[in-house]
């Protein structure tokens, strides 16, 4: 059970909001929780529009990637695209080819094999670019770090620039350009775009430089794909690609995204952002954690329909064969942990199993801080060396931690959410102790209880189809925008609850009295049945419009519930 907790309001405030911008009182409420307490801000984050992006060129060294990508197109340069396995890796690489696809450059890609190569440019990576016999290498998704590859490239006349969103850890590369809002001296102001959407911004600035027009609607597709895989904020300029990505990804599909839609069964009409996490994403990232990340970038680089289909049909197999070999490792993590709490449940969990396959551990690692509310790292074994990622919970500084444990590490990179690590098998057992003790001194009383965010106490009265459809203005939902949470307190069990499902693990309760009640339903919560015996029931939920067979009605999904007699000071 989580601790729940909920933002007071001004309501003076919220109603003054509610008349000025023309919203319900509820969404009033929300958008001033969230931030948007002046009207024309309110109005500004309900409809995002390509006019409030920023200035490409406050992104330090903007000036200078512009001009050098100028002269490689007027010159006819050989330029080699290096970028990153995953989808912001893919989509990155996507959206830069269709400039030189435009222009007619005479290029190569070259991904790592995530499980050969590991992450990264590397001097193996420079070499390949020199073979080419290319003038211009682009870094992509990676290389904030890449210093000795990067000093190697420039001593044999080879320019370089990144395009990256990671932190900067120590030094720059000695690179042509870093076009990197997170690096230490970059004054851009919004610190959230994804890679894809850095090479959005480098786009966005030398259209009119290199007189060169693109398709701007497959170009907001594919940003938007990237930044919502990669879980990027949802707000600000993000807010904007994703959004205006997803109006034109339901309107007229890119062609290879569309192919993703089709063995997805998702419907462009319908789509959301939550579609691209769920569904689109991890069939393009399957290509990357299973070895093959050239699968993702042809489909994405394809017109051909044919070839579309065949290759999305790929990654949907791709996909089945991942969701299996993550559900083994995540059996044996939990049944690892469950037999040895003492040594692996503490203020952090790290564990590691031989012959995992290294590009779904990231996976596993979150479904695990998932179910255990740790910081949890997860490490693939492999001879003497294992490679690990690392999920975090809320407000713990994931890479600060690892940062002060890194003494036994080879190897590390990420930010606050996530990261990865490299070491020698030897040193695993005193990594584990250095991190937890790390851990301790970050973590306080309540850091490791899960939190419940509220966003408002609803009546079951006021719980309909009306509202749902009005939270949709408040979407695109993902990271640093989450769909609303709300509450109702002190409320009646109207009928035994059921469990469903295949296994049997779900559970549906209605709620309410007097002929008004509403379907509750817990994904995964069929466990909890005992906690129902209580009068009165106090449920946290978010709401969704069910549809079946032409039938539309609100249904609420629990993420929490419990006796109305909890003390709630805890």
């Amino acid at each position: 059970m989580a601790i729940w907790r909920e933002q007071s309001i001004d309501e003076t405030t919220a109603r003054k909001l509610s008349g000025e911008v023309g919203v319900s009182l509820p969404v009033a409420r929300l958008l001033l929780k969230r931030g948007y307490g002046e009207a024309e801000a309110a109005r500004r984050f309900l409809n995002p529009q390509p006019a409030h992006l920023l200035d490409p060129y406050l992104m330090l060294d903007m000036d200078k990637a512009v001009e050098r990508m100028g002269r490689a197109i007027s010159k006819k340069e050989k330029i080699f695209v290096f970028g990153d396995y995953d989808v912001d890796g893919v989509t990155s690489i996507t959206l830069l080819c269709a400039l030189l696809d435009r222009v007619g450059a005479d290029y190569r890609i070259h991904q790592p094999n995530r499980l050969k190569e590991g992450y990264g440019l590397s001097r193996g990576g420079v070499d390949r670019a020199l073979e080419f016999g290319a003038d211009l290498l682009f870094s992509l998704d990676c290389g904030t770090e890449a210093v000795e590859p990067i000093e190697y490239a420039s001593s044999r006349g080879l320019d370089v620039i990144v395009i990256d969103h990671h932190k900067q850890k120590d030094e720059l590369p000695p690179a042509y350009a870093v076009l990197n809002p997170n690096r230490n001296d970059c004054p851009y102001p919004f610190k959230g775009l994804a890679a894809a959407g850095v090479v959005f911004k480098f786009l966005h600035a030398g259209f009119s430089s290199w007189k060169v027009r693109l398709d701007r609607e497959r170009l907001y597709q594919i940003a938007a794909l990237g930044t919502v895989a990669d879980v990027a904020p949802l707000v600000d300029e993000n807010r904007v690609i994703t959004k205006v990505g997803l109006y034109f990804l339901g309107r007229n599909p890119d062609p290879a995204l569309s192919g993703l839609l089709r063995v997805a069964g998702i419907e462009p009409g319908d789509l959301k952002a939550s579609h691209l996490s769920f569904q689109i994403a991890p069939r393009l990232n399957a290509a990357g954690r299973m070895g093959s990340p050239e699968i993702g970038r042809d489909l994405l680089l394809s017109k051909n329909p044919a070839e579309i289909r065949e290759l999305a049909e790929k990654l949907d197999r791709l996909n089945y064969r991942r969701r299996t070999l993550q559900a083994e490792i995540y059996d044996q993590s939990v049944a690892m942990i469950d037999s040895d709490p003492a040594k692996y449940l503490r203020n952090v969990i790290v564990v590691a199993g031989e012959g995992w396959n290294k590009g779904i551990v990231g996976i596993v690692a979150a479904k695990i801080q998932e179910r255990y509310y740790r910081p949890t790292v997860v490490i693939a074994l492999d001879g003497e060396e294992g490679s690990g990622s690392a999920r975090s919970i809320p407000g713990f500084d994931l890479f600060s931690a690892i940062s002060r444990s890194s003494s036994f590490l080879s190897r590390f990179g990420g930010h606050k959410a996530a990261a990865g690590l490299s070491l020698d098998r030897g040193r695993i057992d005193d990594f584990r102790n250095e991190f937890d003790r790390v851990a301790g001194e970050m973590l306080g009383e309540d850091d490791l209880i899960p939190k419940l965010k509220i966003d408002a106490e609803l009546s079951i009265s006021e719980v309909g189809l009306s509202l749902i459809d009005e939270l949709e203005s408040l979407g695109p939902f993902g990271m640093g925008n989450a769909r609303p949470t709300f509450s109702s307190l002190a409320i009646s069990i109207s009928g035994p609850p059921v469990v469903m499902g295949k296994k049997k693990d779900h559970l549906k309760i209605r709620v309410g009295s007097s002929g008004d009640t509403r379907e509750c339903v817990g994904w995964g919560m069929a466990h909890r049945m005992e906690e129902l015996s209580a009068e009165m029931i106090d449920v946290a939920y978010q709401l969704k419009a069910d549809e079946w067979r032409d039938r539309r009605r609100v249904q609420m999904v629990l993420k929490d519930f419990r006796s109305s007699n909890f003390d709630k000071t805890i």
